[in-house]
């Protein structure tokens, strides 16, 4: 199957779709990433934290985002779509996480597994949404992503500061409450994932041999290509 099959058709609709998936995705990970500062600033005085643990705790998910050498591989062989409709889920899950230990051990290796979540939506959306663009329609939206993503975290780290600032009336699990408001955030953008369905990617499915899935599936959303059958 050749690019030209399905990069060509008109798939505005479904593009915009994943666009904006993939934009929610980018909120996700900007707040998730910019909460821990302003939570570590609430922590209680009775749990004495070393400027060691400060440090990693702030930089566990930096550190995490190592795994996106390891994330490309799994979606290159595994497919795109699982993991893009996995991620928002675990990212939901692991931010409540947060609201049940004080273990400073544990919750590192909770920001780190943080991290390397926040790294599938940093390389699989992105190449989802790629292959799914109208060729013609390409740089259009690489420039949408480039050029609003500065905002997203601007946006993200102010609202995280506001979030952390006007959060109170927990008591000493006030810190943790704040950590885990991410998952608010990740459960909002899981919705819409969860609404939007979205599809494999035909470019991964060619890569895998599967050309007539590939072709039917451009053409059951598109409607401009004619299934082929199988022999």
């Amino acid at each position: 199957m050749k690019s030209a099959d399905y990069r060509n058709a008109p798939m505005e609709k479904m593009s915009w779709n994943v666009f904006i998936g993939v934009v929610l995705g980018q909120i996700v990970s900007s707040y998730t990433l910019g909460i821990v500062g302003v939570a570590l600033d609430r922590v209680p005085s009775s749990m004495t934290l070393s400027s060691t643990w400060l440090g990693l705790l702030g930089a566990g998910s930096l550190i995490g985002l190592f795994g996106s050498l390891l994330v490309g591989r799994l979606a290159d062989r595994y497919g795109r779509r699982k993991f893009f409709m996995a991620d928002m889920l675990a990212l939901t899950l692991l931010s409540v996480l947060q609201l049940f230990t004080t273990n400073l051990a544990a919750l590192l290796v909770i920001r780190i597994a943080l991290g390397m979540a926040i790294a599938v939506e940093y390389t699989v959306g992105t190449a989802l949404l790629m292959e799914w663009v109208p060729a013609k329609r390409y740089f259009r939206y690489q420039t949408y992503l480039l050029a609003y993503w500065l905002a997203y975290w601007a946006i993200d780290y102010f609202a995280a500061y506001l979030v952390g600032t006007f959060t109170t009336g927990f008591g000493d699990r006030t810190w943790q409450v704040i950590l885990a408001s991410s998952a608010i955030v990740s459960a909002l953008a899981g919705l819409q994932r969860l609404v939007v369905r979205q599809p494999e990617s035909p470019r991964w499915l060619a890569s895998k041999g599967r050309i007539i899935e590939a072709i039917n599936l451009v053409h059951k959303i598109t409607r401009s290509i004619r299934p082929r059958k199988s022999k």
